[in-house]
């Protein structure tokens, strides 16, 4: 069996993978747009605070071993009905991911190419986002699985090359002033964004060698690392493109503003940088509608609403058809009604957080019933934290309170509809 364990280095550079991806890409221009100069600053503050939450997951994982995520914990602790709202919220939040991914990725070409024919139209344009989805998902999960892995060197590249520019492109006249410094409270939800996808590592607990102590290990120093990278990468942004640009073209575009006199350094860049930034949108809009599609399918297994028996279909080689199907047309959906970046990037922020709530609140019930006074403790602090995250990716979704109500609205509507199919115990 030990052959068969994994590394402390290897669990922090899966973790590192998972968690690096589309969000540094979106973030760091939206956020530039509020914050200025000091934006970069925010990837540190949110790890900050971020950190409870993660460290609340990995008592969960460790008290509740087994899959289902946030059904599981939540279940386990609440019963069968907070399992279920959850999980329902936490498939809200992520197709409101595959949202951002598809809108970024439209923003991302156009800034990036000439061919603008390709985007008059939206709709047209998401509806062939999300319909090679949709395909590639009906492929094998073997292949799938394959596609997504290969491109983890890709997603990592566009970091990677301006961190190592930084020695060229670092300005003297860099500053920050107070205005953005006291900005930079507000400019933080789709920095938040950007951090999701941690819960996953916690599947990596029961690989690792010693993995009481491992376990945490490794998901604070993949979250630490993560945090690193997405920090200088920003100031790299800022130093080179400057804050304005940053926030009108986005953080794909940055290639065009090299100018270290190596010869075909420039056009090499355009090209691959834009095409880095345009596949890891795409992988990951795939990598989520194939997520939440495999969690939908799972609690249609297990009849737990109606329509059960229809949702739980699969093609001859196990994939989801009817849960990707439906999972496409929401996505779809919800392109065509709210087309705007940062609404469905706050909104997602808000559900994913609104997911972790009664899992938490289970922690800290199983936690006081077992007498295990650390993870009542840890349990504690991390509820405070995502109460306190809850309430802000509430507060920053619009400017004013009749808009913030409204947009809240389609979470609640989104919640109504799981309780009204869900089948009666």
């Amino acid at each position: 069996m030990k052959d068969h364990k994994i590394s402390l280095l290897s669990a922090v550079l899966l973790s590192l993978n998972i968690m690096v991806g589309s969000g540094i890409l979106i973030g760091s221009g939206a956020s530039a747009a509020i914050a200025g100069n000091a934006s970069f600053l925010g990837w540190l503050l949110v790890f900050a605070c971020f950190l409870p939450l993660v460290l609340c997951v990995i008592k969960l994982s460790q008290l509740f071993p087994g899959a289902g995520g946030m059904y599981l914990y939540a279940q386990q602790g609440l019963g069968a009905t907070a399992g279920y709202i959850s999980a329902w919220l936490y498939m809200t939040g992520y197709t409101f991911t595959i949202v951002v991914e598809t809108l970024a990725l439209r923003q991302t070409l156009a800034v990036n190419t000439n061919h603008y024919w390709l985007f008059e139209s939206p709709m047209i344009f998401n509806a062939v986002v999300i319909g090679l989805c949709l395909v590639l998902s009906l492929a094998s999960l073997k292949l799938i699985n394959r596609f997504l892995n290969s491109l983890t060197i890709i997603k990592l590249l566009p970091l990677i090359i301006l961190i190592v520019l930084l020695p060229f492109i670092v300005s003297t006249n860099f500053t920050i002033t107070t205005t953005e410094l006291s900005a930079l409270p507000f400019s933080l939800p789709l920095l938040i964004f950007g951090y999701f996808g941690f819960e996953y590592c916690t599947s990596l607990s029961h690989l690792l060698h010693n993995p009481e102590k491992n376990a945490p290990r490794a998901i604070f120093l993949g979250f630490l690392a993560t945090a690193v990278l997405y920090t200088l990468f920003h100031f790299g942004l800022l130093n080179l493109m400057g804050a304005q640009n940053l926030a009108t073209l986005g953080a794909s575009a940055f290639a065009q503003f090299i100018t270290i006199p190596i010869p075909y350094l420039a056009p090499f860049l355009g090209l691959l940088i834009p095409a880095a930034a345009s596949i890891t949108l795409f992988a990951v809009a795939l990598g989520v509608m194939n997520s939440n599609a495999t969690l939908l399918h799972t609690l249609a297994s297990e009849k737990v609403f109606n329509g059960s028996s229809l949702i739980a279909q699969t093609t001859s080689w196990g994939r989801p058809w009817a849960a990707l199907i439906l999972q496409s047309i929401v996505a779809l959906i919800v392109l065509t009604y709210v087309p705007n970046l940062n609404i469905v990037g706050g909104l997602c922020v808000l559900a994913v957080f609104s997911s972790f709530l009664l899992p938490l609140i289970s922690l800290v019930m199983v936690a006081r019933k077992r007498k295990l006074n650390s993870v009542l403790i840890t349990g504690i602090i991390g509820l405070t934290a995502l109460i306190g995250f809850i309430f802000y990716s509430w507060y920053t979704l619009a400017p004013d309170l009749p808009t913030r109500v409204a947009y809240s609205a389609l979470l609640l509507t989104s919640l109504g509809i799981g309780l009204a199919v869900k089948r009666k115990s």
